[in-house]
């Protein structure tokens, strides 16, 4: 190697290095800038939805389990929480998992640090979308992201902690993956869906329908092999979590359906307080499942 080549190998390290650099520092503003906006502006993150996620690793961590009542509320409010409207953890033990490095730090960090995580989903996801369509120039990346980060339901989202940012990179990796011919990593990256099953089970139920009627047996193995592999790791560290989550965070949920004016709301008038988590299974796995055969 020349002087030359040597020249311009160590300008090409030190561009990496700087770009690297001033990545972090971005970030790292970024996320400065989220956490005095989450204390100052919209509320610290102890009354948020985070406070959910955080506490549930938290939990982990202390080798208690959120799923007891005796348990769930008192740590709430032992780390600052005083709006409780869960008896138990209404998330699965596995979100909790994902969150489990982030609560070695207080809610208000770890929520700035989520915050951020959350906008960076959205504007890969962005990016994922663009390059599968095929458009080209920076102009598009810029039009779009504009409008996701303006869009209404986006700020409460980030601002209270949320998970659905971080599924719509989820969702677009997942068919940019299908889309580039690897079925079984999408299938698997697919099943992360499960993350918020509340209000992902019939997408993932309606998708391994599709999947199984158009014979995409690998994808549907992804799938399948991404959902118990959550459901393995979780029962290793936390064997019988399932059945005391599902009775104590589902079911309870019940008790506000009936209020809000949307399609559990009408379940719950069918169902009725006791029946209407079966009522909607069935029911949006009906509408789910004829829709996607309808149209195969």
């Amino acid at each position: 190697m020349n002087l030359q080549e040597r020249r311009q190998s160590s300008q090409g390290i030190y561009r990496r290095v700087l770009s690297v650099v001033l990545g972090l520092a971005i970030v790292s503003l970024v996320v400065y800038a989220n956490y005095s906006m989450q204390v100052t502006l919209s509320g610290r993150m102890t009354r948020k939805d985070f406070m959910s996620l955080w506490t549930g690793a938290k939990a982990i961590v202390l080798g208690l389990n959120p799923y007891d009542p005796a348990v769930w509320r008192p740590l709430r409010v032992a780390y600052g929480c005083n709006w409780n409207p869960d008896q138990v953890s209404p998330w699965p033990h596995w979100t909790h998992l994902l969150f489990v490095p982030l609560s070695f730090f207080t809610p208000e960090v770890a929520g700035a640090i989520w915050m951020t995580t959350c906008e960076l989903s959205l504007i890969l996801g962005i990016s994922l979308l663009i390059r599968i369509s095929g458009w080209e120039g920076r102009s598009a990346l810029y039009v779009l992201s504009g409008g996701t980060f303006f869009f209404r339901p986006v700020f409460p989202a980030i601002f209270n902690g949320q998970i659905s940012p971080l599924l719509f990179l989820v969702l677009a990796a997942a068919y940019a993956l299908h889309w580039q011919g690897h079925p079984f990593a999408a299938g698997l990256l697919f099943a992360i869906q499960a993350l918020k099953p509340n209000a992902t089970a019939f997408l993932l139920l309606a998708v391994g329908i599709l999947f199984l009627f158009r014979q995409d047996w690998r994808a549907l193995a992804g799938l399948l092999t991404g959902g118990l592999g959550l459901l393995f790791v979780s029962w290793c560290v936390s064997p019988g979590w399932l059945l005391p989550w599902f009775l104590g965070a589902l079911t309870g949920k019940g008790g506000g359906a009936f209020a809000v004016p949307t399609l559990w709301g009408l379940i719950y008038e069918f169902g009725g307080s006791r029946c209407w988590p079966q009522t909607g299974i069935v029911a949006a796995g009906a509408v789910y499942s004829g829709s996607n055969i309808s149209v195969l």
